[in-house]
């Protein structure tokens, strides 16, 4: 078997809770898709924060899939989450582009 691990990063001051609960109907959504239903072996597992660093939260998702499938499911998670947690108002942190040392 094979493990995807879908990195979600949202702004840190963000109710994570409530994240979570979007990231676990995503994961029922997945799981229920006939097009998965002989790649995942189990439910996906939201991991819950994983990590919390420069102003971002970030939330892991844990699938585990038949072998050589995880590219696959690891991209139609994050698409997925990406737009749940935007349509639940929950943002994703900014980015900002590096600044340049004064001269």
């Amino acid at each position: 078997w094979s493990t995807a691990t879908v990195d979600v990063p949202i702004t840190w001051n963000e109710d994570a809770a409530a994240a979570i609960g979007v990231l676990d109907r995503v994961v029922d959504e997945v799981h229920a898709s006939e097009k998965w239903k002989d790649v995942l072996l189990e439910r996906p597992n939201v991991a819950g924060v994983n990590e919390v660093y420069g102003g971002a939260a970030t939330l892991r998702i844990v699938a585990k899939c038949a072998p050589g499938q995880a590219g696959g499911v690891q991209r139609d998670l994050l698409e997925r989450a990406v737009a749940a947690l935007r349509e639940a108002g929950i943002s994703a942190p900014t980015v900002l582009p590096p600044v340049a040392p004064p001269t």
